[in-house]
């Protein structure tokens, strides 16, 4: 898309078969502010809500113009991204349920690279190449992705400042996310967590474990909250979860 007033979306191919596509704000390059970002996984399914639910929240002053960079693979065939985000997004050595559809040709437990990629190469490549607010960044994720979100969380905390959690998959690994100790809650960090109405009772127990993963946090201390998106069934409370999240994490009062 031409430079301008409008909308820019950039792609940045990393030299190892994965890549960025970064969408700038309507007006970045008319001035010289700095503006939040917000880190989506799964680009392939994901970058497109959280762009344009962020314009249109944006003009609605329930949130700032923000940055959105989707993070993902140079191959984005559905089949070939459903089997390298189950090995990236999982963090620990454990088979695939058999209610996941993933075969393991990737094999998983890449999360805490794909934690430390993101952390010690994308966010400084991010915000040398734009203008950044390194005071403001956001990560989303859903399902695996969700849980990858959250062992960021746990594991390396301090870089990001609100987590948006769709239908986050606390429930891989007996809820080995739920063993881990808690980061020290930390004044400006926000967290909101969904599941959908209709994910109550499934196979994999995702609403629960949400559910109680947001109660442990919420009990801890830390600014984290959990919300039932009615009617919304585990592949369609994307779109929900980005609404009513970002709304609440840049809620003002």
């Amino acid at each position: 898309m031409a430079r301008g007033d409008e909308l820019t979306v950039d792609v940045i191919e990393l030299d190892d078969d994965r890549r960025l596509r970064v969408v700038l704000p309507d007006g970045y390059h008319r001035g010289d502010r700095s503006y939040p970002v917000i880190y989506v996984l799964d680009e392939r399914w994901s970058l497109g809500a959280v762009a344009d639910c962020s314009v249109m929240l944006g003009m609605q002053r329930l949130m700032p113009k923000v940055i959105c960079v989707g993070i993902g693979y140079q191959d984005e065939s559905l089949a070939v991204v459903s089997e390298r985000r189950g090995g990236d997004y999982t963090p620990t050595d454990w088979p695939f349920p058999a209610f996941t559809s993933i075969r393991g040709t990737h094999p998983s437990g890449g999360a805490p690279a794909t934690i430390d990629r993101l952390i010690d190469r994308i966010v400084p490549l991010v915000e040398a190449r734009y203008r950044a607010d390194a005071g403001d960044r956001v990560l989303f994720g859903h399902s695996l992705s969700g849980l990858c979100a959250a062992w960021c969380f746990l594991t390396r905390p301090g870089t990001f400042h609100r987590y948006l959690l769709s239908s986050p998959s606390i429930w891989w690994h007996e809820r080995v996310a739920m063993t881990l100790p808690l980061p020290a809650v930390e004044a400006g960090t926000r967290l909101f967590l969904t599941a959908g109405g209709d994910e109550r009772g499934s196979s994999s127990g995702v609403f629960e474990a949400g559910e109680a993963f947001a109660e442990r946090l919420i009990e801890a201390g830390h600014d984290a909250s959990f919300r039932e998106l009615p009617g919304e069934l585990h592949h369609s409370t994307i779109g929900a979860s980005v609404s009513a999240g970002l709304r609440a994490l840049y809620r003002t009062s």
